[in-house]
């Protein structure tokens, strides 16, 4: 969170003589903030894919852990164990015995079945929840960029205000790693904060919204979230554009990695 900076010196005013002027050495003409706008505009994209990147990732080992398949309990042998079953009742149909073996199989395999889709409707819920707290972490982050953009504004009339523009870089580099932004500074030192392309998350001084609203047409459960933006009141949904961030990652998680799982553990059941 801090830019390296640097004085810049010039020659100071000469004292005039009678015989001409007296040089007076040299002063501070100005101090400047030593960063890269390139590197910077990287950084952000780079924060936004690690932090989509680490949910994902997170989010698939525990699938992975749901449908573990090495430790001798899984899905795939409480099948066998039913399949073996079956096979012993066709060598004796009457067998009370053979009878009994598969019934405790059939059981024991919609169990493991029923288990594993209630772990994934969890992690898909706890993807969802997370989803609606990142909504206000992306809107807080936001309102203070915007309170900072109108402080430098302020304070930049008389001097450059470099310990504020790296206080709002670092609230950047935040908010990138919540969702993908794309940033422009005006002239005027006011930083405009773009998500999706072109709506307008912090207009200098004043900041828009991201709000959660339940989506009827959500397939799994339709208090699910949406994610919409809100511009004065105006309310566009934007869920199925948003990919960056950790946001991104949730909303993949949710309606991606885990449905996707809970619609294969269907086919299998």
């Amino acid at each position: 969170g801090y830019s390296r900076q640097r004085v810049i010196r010039g020659a100071a005013d000469p004292f005039p003589l009678r015989s001409g002027a007296l040089g007076t050495g040299v002063e501070q003409q100005t101090i400047l903030r030593v960063n890269d706008a390139l590197i910077d505009r990287q950084i952000l994209g780079e924060r936004s894919a690690l932090g989509n990147a680490n949910v994902q990732s997170g989010a698939l080992q525990q699938v992975e852990e749901i449908l573990n398949e090495q430790g001798g309990s899984g899905i795939g042998d409480a099948l066998d164990a039913l399949y073996g079953a079956f096979n012993d009742l066709a060598g004796n149909p009457a067998g009370s015995t053979e009878r009994q073996a598969v019934v405790l199989a059939a059981q024991t395999a919609a169990d493991r079945i029923a288990s594993a889709d209630r772990q994934l409707r969890e992690l898909q819920r706890g993807a969802n929840s997370g989803i609606d707290a990142m909504l206000e972490e992306i809107n807080e982050t936001a309102k203070r960029i915007a309170a900072l953009n109108g402080s430098i504004e302020h304070a930049e009339v008389t001097a450059p205000a470099h310990g504020l523009r790296d206080q709002r870089d670092q609230l950047l580099r935040d908010l990138s790693d919540r969702i993908s932004i794309h940033t422009v500074e005006e002239s005027d030192g006011q930083v405009y904060v773009f998500v999706n392309g072109g709506l307008a998350l912090v207009q200098g001084s004043v900041a828009n919204r991201l709000d959660g609203a339940p989506d009827p047409t959500n397939t799994f459960d339709p208090s699910f979230l949406r994610v919409e933006f809100n511009g004065a009141g105006n309310r566009i949904d934007i869920t199925s554009t948003i990919s960056g961030g950790r946001l991104g990652g949730l909303l993949a998680v949710r309606d991606g990695t885990t449905g996707q799982a809970i619609r294969d553990l269907d086919g299998v059941a």
